[in-house]
């Protein structure tokens, strides 16, 4: 749940006010030290298929995370769309795909996602890789729709604070968006300031992506990192806290989040993975070679 008024178009309530750390430290530079190692170039078929069928791949879901399965955002198990193996997620939300307190909000919100659980939480100090595979298809939909969270459940109460939330808008690129609830300084859905671009509007639909997302998980502008690769390709750091206070941790969500429509959003997940290190979660590290 989001604790912020932002003006004209969403309202979240019963949040308690929280203390905003120091501004961060952003940097876009790209990696240039001679030891980052060298990653297979990015894709550049666009079909659903992004490599050939492999029948001895094993296909466990989701890898490291401790995920709530609930019916009301159930997948189908899709064998003709695949990053890598023979099969892959898939998530549709169509027009009245709200639950709860999703269909009371205004705007109301559809959504069908998978979320982590307490026994997920990522803590201070934590080292964390993510890796996952993603394609929306070109007749999908997505006026306003978030495609994954970092998300922050509280210590006391039932609002989660979002950390990082990964924005399409229609006709927008796809940026991570850095902390909305706590930035000020501009507006924070474009891809500026602390948010990062991913990839351009032109890109985005009609072939599978790569996202690998490294996170060092501190309250302090000193010791917290964020960083993100798209189709093997750097395309952002920044510097500066990645915990909030009174926070247990942080967890993550993937699938299709929106505000609601009269179409229909359709997103393919694979290879979902959390680890310890890049090699564990990187898709394009774990099929070298095969």
């Amino acid at each position: 749940m989001f604790c912020r008024l932002i003006p004209g178009f969403i309202v979240f309530l019963g949040c308690s006010e929280i203390n905003t750390p120091t501004p961060p430290i952003v940097s876009r530079l790209p990696i240039t030290s001679p030891t980052t190692p060298n990653y297979p170039p990015a894709l550049t078929n666009n079909i659903p298929k992004a490599a050939d069928r492999d029948s001895s791949w094993l296909e466990v879901g989701p890898q490291g995370f401790h995920f709530a399965l609930s019916f009301h955002f159930a997948t189908d198990q899709d064998t003709s769309a695949f990053r890598y193996g023979w099969k892959s997620e898939r998530f549709v939300v169509r027009p009245g795909d709200c639950f709860g307190s999703d269909c009371s909000r205004m705007p109301v919100y559809e959504r069908k996602e998978f979320g982590e659980t307490d026994e997920g939480l990522a803590r201070e100090g934590d080292n964390v890789w993510y890796g996952w595979s993603f394609y929306v298809p070109i007749e999908s939909h997505q006026s306003w729709v978030f495609f994954g969270q970092i998300m922050q459940p509280p210590a006391i109460g039932n609002s989660h604070e979002p950390l990082w939330m990964f924005l399409k808008r229609q006709g927008q690129p796809f940026c991570m968006i850095f902390d909305f609830t706590h930035t000020y300084t501009y507006n924070p859905w474009e891809c500026i300031g602390s948010n990062i671009k991913l990839l351009e509007d032109t890109e985005f639909k009609g072939q599978w992506h790569d996202v690998v997302l490294h996170i060092k998980y501190s309250s302090s502008n000193e010791n917290g990192l964020t960083e993100v690769w798209v189709n093997g390709l750097f395309k952002g750091r920044y510097q500066g806290y990645t915990l909030l206070p009174n926070r247990k941790g942080a967890v993550m969500k993937y699938g299709i989040y929106r505000t609601a429509s009269n179409q229909t959003t359709i997103a393919y997940y694979d290879e979902v993975r959390k680890g310890k290190t890049r090699e564990e979660v990187d898709i394009r590290v774990l099929t070298a070679g095969r």
